[in-house]
């Protein structure tokens, strides 16, 4: 592996004004021992708190969707304050950049949990599309680094995202603005189907941009959308529980997804995504054409979930193991003179 350098272009609209008055400030109030993955950790920590909260609940109130609001920001500010702490004590590494974005992708498709619980939307076939067209982004977001040698994000992106997201969660504090989103105001269609639209269009513009600047569309991403497409289709005509649907999708885009950071740190021809996929996506096909209990396909999806964390965690030791050397449990102070 080539020495290190973090090669990223940012051209979010939003990113200056927060670094300069939010992120910036925030960060001279960050300890400098502290270590940068430290707080890469603690934001991720706080996401999946709010997470299994949020599984565990049989209403979302009020407070809920306040504690959603908070941890959501909280989440975003030390997402960039661990990249400007890395900056300040000159600890970037690659294993902080993989524990970063990596993470980011499991975030990410929380943040999208949390907002349809707060508007109290059905994970039916829509929370699958918009789950799914997510990772689509993402993954289209680090083929393209892989290829092009630099990681891009353009004008409009997770950030922006995430600040449209935090706005639309404000408005279901109350009854009123929460009854907005399901009125018909605009079309013979429920307001947050125009929610819904602009996130689809976000990841759909994102994936064709980032295509776009590789110059091609790569056999492996074609692979990976094409049978990501079919498995998610599958999951919705098996009525496979909104919960498993969501861990197989997620686990099936971060191994691919993981699959590509590796490939750019090391330049290895390791870039298809699950082959298991294919068997399954064909074993169901042919199910779909004979008598089948639901729970053995359940029974299955929980499987190959269960087979894709196995493989993430098993990826993950080894990339951990190669950049061991890069962790430290605390900044070393500056030495005067």
């Amino acid at each position: 592996m080539k020495k290190y350098h973090y090669n990223c272009i940012d051209k979010s609209i939003l990113l200056p004004f927060l670094k300069k008055y939010v992120f910036e400030n925030l960060h001279r109030l960050t300890p400098y021992g502290l270590p940068a993955n430290y707080i890469t950790l603690i934001s991720s920590i706080i996401m999946w708190i709010t997470f299994i909260y949020f599984l565990n609940i049989d209403n979302v109130d009020t407070k809920s969707v306040i504690l959603a609001i908070t941890s959501i920001i909280v989440y975003v500010i030390l997402d960039h304050i661990d990249g400007l702490q890395a900056k300040a004590s000159s600890t970037s590494s690659p294993l902080g950049e993989i524990l970063d974005h990596f993470s980011d992708v499991f975030n990410a498709a929380i943040v999208l949990f949390l907002t349809f619980s707060c508007l109290l939307l059905e994970f039916g076939a829509l929370f699958l599309i918009v789950i799914w067209s997510n990772f689509i982004a993402f993954a289209a977001t680090y083929v393209e680094q892989r290829e092009r040698r630099v990681l891009y994000f353009g004008k409009l992106g997770s950030l922006e995202g995430i600040v449209l997201v935090l706005f639309v969660l404000l408005s279901c504090i109350n009854k009123t603005g929460l009854s907005f989103w399901h009125n018909s105001d605009f079309s013979l269609l429920p307001n947050y189907l125009i929610l819904i639209s602009v996130v689809l269009l976000g990841s759909f513009i994102t994936t064709i941009n980032c295509l776009i600047r590789i110059g091609s569309c790569p056999k492996d991403f074609i692979n990976f959308f094409v049978s990501g497409t079919i498995l998610t289709i599958l999951c919705y005509l098996f009525s496979i529980p909104w919960y498993l649907a969501f861990l197989v999708i997620t686990g099936y885009s971060a191994d691919y997804i993981l699959k590509c950071m590796q490939a750019y740190f090391f330049e290895t021809n390791s870039r298809h995504p699950d082959s298991a996929c294919h068997i399954l996506i064909i074993g169901l096909v042919l199910l779909k054409f004979i008598s089948w209990e639901l729970t053995p396909v359940t029974l299955i999806f929980w499987t190959y979930g269960s087979l894709l964390f196995f493989k993430i965690i098993i990826r993950g030791k080894i990339l951990f193991q190669e950049f061991r050397h890069y962790w430290i449990w605390w900044n070393k102070p500056i030495l005067n003179g």
